[in-house]
């Protein structure tokens, strides 16, 4: 019972690693969009209405 115990905890652990760098790459993703949106509409001849 203990060795269960114990398994299940470290497959807790890393599930909840692997979603910690999931978060921090969606935010990097978020982060790029609104970046490169950005660009785009300060390049742009034409106003961009959204």
């Amino acid at each position: 019972m203990e060795e269960l115990l114990e398994s299940l905890i470290k497959m807790v652990g890393r599930a909840n690693q692997k979603v910690d760098c999931l978060q921090v790459r969606v935010r990097q993703l978020e982060r790029f969009i609104r970046e490169n949106h950005l660009e785009v509409r300060e390049r742009s001849p034409f106003q961009m209405y959204s």
